[in-house]
């Protein structure tokens, strides 16, 4: 691994945990530093350790990272402060709403205002979701209505940004993937109260709420990508609420669906690079040099989340989820992947403003821009599919040899992490 890789995730830890960094041992590529924080969603720590020692980065690099902190440490403050109340008005009204992720993981960050929040997640009961809908419309939320292959519906503010109102944690058929059912069911049981920047709110029990973070993760690692935000988010929610958390229950619940070794391996990352214990993880991190250099690779590859990585990459995701219906012999998920699901094709054509602002979020504040943003989402998407030869197909999953190159390297990624 690179030295700027390992300085990085050091510098991200620094910045988590309000410590101050020692410099470099050797020189820096500072540019390509920078641009691996910006494209992981970790720059605010990154400045936050930097600021603590202000003689390791060239001036003409920190200056500018300071002022661009200040301005998001204030938004993120100020759109907090808005949700809370917004969430003590809706418990008012007898809605019972569960923040996911978000203020519930940002509370063990040293500076809970420079983690970067780009929605908010709340969970509600069945029963409740219409009401919730309404509540938030009622609210200035621009919202658009849960399809009916959808675990949430997604609005839009002006202010508070975007929100992805959940009636369940996981799909059902993640659930069936995940052996997490029970994860559902138990979801608004030992609720917690938390207590930040002068507010409250509700969240899960910390073995529930530890389980959909890891879950979440797993998710999106296996259909698109994954980040060193995410990686952070789970290693201190892990460390500062282990004595609270079922260690058995949430190794039961990993091995179950294979992913045991691909946390351990998380884990080691963050003892290795990330300046964690062993002891603070109820799964013992694993060290494996090249399993860890492989992951990290591929965060680089991917991009944050996914979002540099080609648009065939999917197909890695559709063999993997094959392989296991047919090894589970799951008739549902067989015949899900066979037939494919109906397709709401005039909501792809023309997505909402709350939808397409999660891409263009400048559609939050100047909703004229729309057609614009439109246009550009349509073109290059349909660029991108008419000049690729590798199209995508939901209704077939083709052999390993017949796939791209970087489909077939993250299947052996897959493969690597014992996940199939």
């Amino acid at each position: 691994m690179k030295f700027e890789w390992e300085y990085f995730i050091y510098l991200t830890r620094c910045g988590a945990c309000g410590e101050t960094p020692l410099p470099p041992s050797q020189d820096l590529d500072w540019q390509t530093l920078l641009h691996l924080a910006y494209e992981q969603n970790v720059d605010s720590l990154l400045t936050l350790a930097l600021k603590k020692e202000e003689t390791i980065c060239p001036a003409s690099y920190l200056q500018p990272l300071i002022a661009q902190l200040r301005g998001n440490a204030i938004q993120n403050m100020r759109r907090a402060e808005g949700w809370l109340d917004l969430l003590a008005k809706a418990e008012k009204q007898g809605l019972e709403l569960l923040v996911m992720k978000g203020l519930d993981v940002a509370r063990f960050y040293h500076n809970p205002e420079c983690r970067v929040a780009n929605d908010m997640d709340l969970l509600v009961r069945p029963q409740q979701e219409q009401e919730a809908f309404e509540f938030l419309q009622e609210h200035g939320f621009q919202m658009q209505a849960r399809s009916e292959y959808s675990i949430h519906a997604v609005g839009s503010h002006p202010h508070l940004g975007v929100v992805e109102l959940h009636v369940h944690l996981i799909s059902e058929r993640f659930c069936r993937l995940f052996s997490a059912q029970q994860l559902n069911e138990s979801a608004f049981e030992n609720v917690q109260r938390i207590s930040l920047f002068g507010g409250t709110f509700q969240a899960m029990e910390s073995t529930n709420a530890l389980l959909y973070l890891t879950f979440h993760f797993i998710k999106h690692f296996l259909y698109s990508g994954i980040s060193m935000k995410m990686m952070f988010d789970i290693a201190l929610f892990a460390k500062n609420t282990l004595a609270a958390v079922d260690a058995v229950q949430y190794k039961e619940c990993l091995q179950r669906g294979n992913y045991c070794y691909f946390m351990q391996t998380v884990f080691g990352i963050m003892v290795k690079y990330g300046g964690f214990e062993k002891e603070d993880f109820p799964l013992e991190p694993v060290e494996n040099a090249a399993d860890m250099d492989a992951l990290l690779e591929n965060m680089v590859e991917s991009g944050a989340m996914g979002q540099k990585k080609e648009q065939d990459v999917q197909s890695a995701w559709m063999f993997y989820y094959y392989s296991v219906a047919k090894k589970e012999n799951s008739q549902e998920d067989l015949a899900n992947i066979n037939t494919g699901q109906k397709i709401d094709f005039l909501g792809g054509l023309f997505p909402s403003a709350a939808v397409l602002s999660r891409k263009y979020p400048i559609l939050l504040q100047k909703k004229w821009l729309y057609p614009f943003c439109w246009l550009h989402r349509l073109l290059t998407r349909g660029f991108a599919f008419l000049f690729s030869n590798r199209h995508i197909s939901r209704r077939k999953v083709k052999e390993k040899q017949a796939l791209s190159a970087p489909a077939q390297k993250k299947i052996e990624l897959f493969e690597q992490f014992h996940m199939m």
